[in-house]
């Protein structure tokens, strides 16, 4: 949310999967911003920048060119 044009929106789908009864599984992809509920939204709103990729997990692997933004 915060720095989700940083990111690309197109990579933060949420998905989830499904197990049918005939035992098929089934993934779904829920787009952003879709899944973000309202109190998530107006939290990530009181973040700087920083402070929002400092809370982002490391396995998302966010390198230091996405902190700094583009070059100009």
């Amino acid at each position: 949310m915060r720095v989700s044009d940083r990111l690309g929106t197109d990579r933060l789908g949420a998905i989830y999967s499904e197990h049918t009864e005939s035992g098929v599984h089934r993934n779904h992809e829920v787009p952003y911003p879709q899944w973000v509920s309202l109190q998530a939204t107006r939290a990530a709103a009181t973040l700087s920048e920083a402070d929002a990729f400092d809370v982002l997990p490391a396995c998302l692997g966010i390198d230091a060119a996405h902190r700094r933004g583009p070059t100009t």
